[in-house]
């Protein structure tokens, strides 16, 4: 009925029952629902807050979009430069700013591989994954999403999800995900945010081991 409507060789006024336009905006409001669910992940990639239907798509300032490419050769000369230190060597809180720097882009950059279309870091929430375990582990202090933030910023990396700021971290970093990573728990969650918690954790504990196998710390 609603194709019949918006043909372009109809010149008449359409008419139809109550019934039939309930049933016409239903299916048009399935096929929306299904079409953004089947691209959410873009979505989040680009920057829309999700659970803002209101808000407008974060937008980046030129130079945070260096490329970020990395050749097969840099690829193999990358895992031998991240051979694990030795643990009485490193102690991340007490290394300078810009050593935590270089040692968190290390671990981003093995987290996201070769192929970041592949990664398993894919979604604008998952920036929660990555803050948690970089605050718990030293890199930076627990609720200064602006040093966060500077420390991303000024790696200059490509591929990674969209959308990163300040006002994102403060949504994301409450309930459950402001405790330490060790702490988190299931209590309470189900449904989608069961959901959502699984796959922020998930690459949470990928990008703690990522760590652990750099620096040779638990």
């Amino acid at each position: 009925m609603m194709k019949g409507w918006r043909n372009s060789e109809s010149h008449i006024s359409p008419t139809a029952t109550e019934k039939e336009v309930d049933g016409a905006v239903n299916v048009c409001v399935s096929m929306y629902c299904f079409a953004t669910g089947s691209c959410i992940t873009d979505l989040e990639m680009r920057g829309y807050d999700l659970e803002n239907p209101e808000s407008e798509p974060v937008q980046h300032e030129e130079h945070h979009a260096m490329t970020y490419h990395i050749s097969e050769l840099e690829s193999r000369q990358s895992e031998a430069e991240l051979q694990p230190l030795a643990a009485e060597d490193i102690n991340i809180q007490e290394l300078p700013e810009d050593k935590k720097i270089d040692l968190l882009r290390q671990a981003i950059m093995k987290l996201v591989g070769y192929n970041p279309q592949k990664s398993v870091f894919n979604k604008q929430r998952q920036w929660e994954s990555i803050f948690r375990i970089a605050a718990d582990r030293g890199f930076v202090i627990d609720k200064d999403y602006g040093q966060f933030k500077r420390f991303i910023d000024s790696m200059h990396l490509e591929g990674l999800p969209d959308g990163l700021s300040v006002r994102l971290l403060e949504r994301l970093n409450t309930g459950v995900y402001a405790e330490s990573f060790v702490d988190w728990t299931t209590d309470g969650l189900s449904g989608r945010k069961l959901s959502e918690y699984l796959d922020i954790r998930r690459v949470a504990d990928a990008f703690n081991n990522t760590i652990t196998q750099i620096t040779g710390r638990e």
